[in-house]
């Protein structure tokens, strides 16, 4: 969910809605730090960095700097601290420089992490195209969740909307703008849950009476027992 609220303000950026993509970001970095992402807090704060960088707001461009610094010397990534550190040298407390320290983490993912943490910076760092950079990220959040679809729905006027549709082939992941789908295709109470409540499902909640409705298309189309 932390990287779909991070191509939320990255799609809320490229459309120059400076505070609803303040909103992703800190949302953003919310999740990925109650899933234990600390790569991905990382990076979502090195990209909040640079966006209140180019609107001029140069206090809190450092606060997340230093934030992106720490979560990544926790992470381990030695080299990515010392490139950090030296960009932005000139906005750094001197003792805040020399404090920091690595704390190499006993993750037998961190390869993996790194891998997927650097292509979704590149991809946030390269693509300007909204259509291009929402196909991109929902292409590496099925990667990341190991999933074989997911569906981005888009808030307006109160409606939601199914913008993108990703799904995992045998060969490539499939990405359909605007695709026609039925609600036998997603758990529409599920959605409507957060939509009310503005709460993220997590795996353990599902089989909650409260969220769970029985007479949900979806849910008796596939007879799920969770």
């Amino acid at each position: 969910m932390g990287l779909l609220e991070l191509l939320h303000a990255e799609r809320e950026r490229v459309r120059k809605k400076t505070s609803e993509a303040i909103t992703g970001y800190e949302k953003a970095i919310k999740l990925f730090q109650e899933a234990g992402f600390v790569s991905f807090q990382a990076l979502s704060s090195e990209i909040a960095a640079g966006f209140h960088y180019k609107i001029g707001n140069f206090s809190l461009g450092n606060h997340y700097i230093r934030l992106a610094i720490n979560f990544y010397s926790e992470w381990g990534a030695s080299a990515k601290v010392i490139d950090l550190k030296n960009r932005f040298a000139k906005r750094l407390n001197p003792t805040f420089y020399h404090e920091t320290t690595q704390k190499k983490l006993n993750n037998p993912n961190t390869s993996l992490d790194q891998e997927v943490v650097l292509k979704t910076y590149n991809v946030l760092s390269e693509e300007i195209v909204l259509d291009n950079l929402l196909k991109k990220l929902i292409q590496i959040a099925i990667e990341t969740a190991g999933a074989t679809r997911a569906i981005y729905f888009h808030l307006h006027n109160k409606n939601l909307t199914v913008y993108l549709t990703g799904q995992s082939g045998e060969t490539e992941i499939i990405v359909e703008n605007f695709p026609e789908i039925d609600e036998t295709q997603y758990p529409v109470s599920y959605l409507n849950y957060v939509f009310r409540t503005h709460r993220i499902i997590s795996t353990r909640e599902l089989d909650s009476s409260l969220i769970k409705d029985f007479t949900d298309p979806y849910i008796k189309e596939k007879n799920l027992n969770l």
